[in-house]
């Protein structure tokens, strides 16, 4: 059992950490934050561990002179901050599963209602509900009861909280993060961002491959 628990507040810390990271752009807290993290190398996953090393390369040459290229590359990514029609990865459902790639369409509609349904607030209330950032969170958010179930010795609510990741997993991440991820790899200048586009990917394919076994 408690291989289990450990297993489950690892997924959860890097679902924490990825969260914060697609909501705002990385700071000098942040940053030290993340120097004192290691991401997993030796999963049995080829792609996940490569996304690891060089997540953990390019934190370990970032320092705090580096904020603001991150914070252009950022904005440049997810906002498409400087270019004039020109290419971005939108970190939002609806862009990618509605028919004329809006915000706010049903998938916005769905994450608003699931959120309430779990009472569940969010790190940043300035952004909408099928926000990757919030997604993310709202993974991080159900391993952490999961977890709480399990040390509670409630193992059937912990199993239950589960299912609900693994139809979360299936009905929205994996539902629009592949093109979301191809042209995130296309539009990240720097090599922190491309790395976290190649490890964010492979650790949601992992993740749900774990959960569906």
């Amino acid at each position: 059992m408690q291989d289990l628990i450990n297993a489950l507040q690892a997924r959860q810390l890097i679902y924490k950490v990825l969260s914060g990271l697609y909501q705002i752009e990385v700071d000098e807290e942040e940053l030290r934050n993340l120097k004192g993290l290691e991401f997993p190398v030796g999963t049995g996953s080829d792609a996940l561990d490569e996304g690891s090393r060089k997540l953990n390369a390019a934190v370990a040459t970032l320092t705090k002179d580096d904020l603001d290229e991150l914070a252009a590359d950022y904005a440049r990514v997810f906002l498409s901050a400087g270019i004039a029609d020109g290419p971005a990865a939108y970190p939002f459902e609806s862009v990618y599963t509605s028919r004329d790639k809006l915000i706010m369409q049903d998938a916005y509609e769905q994450m608003l209602k699931i959120l309430k349904e779990h009472g569940m607030g969010t790190s940043k209330e300035d952004l909408y509900p099928d926000h990757l950032g919030i997604e993310l969170e709202f993974m991080s958010f159900l391993t952490e009861k999961a977890v709480k179930a399990l040390e509670a010795g409630k193992e059937d609510e912990a199993a239950a909280i589960l299912d609900e990741e693994k139809e979360f997993l299936t009905k929205h991440l994996l539902n629009w993060t592949g093109k979301f991820f191809d042209d995130f790899d296309q539009c990240a200048g720097t090599d922190f961002y491309k790395a976290l586009s190649l490890f964010t990917r492979a650790f949601i394919a992992e993740d749900a491959k774990w959960l569906l076994d």
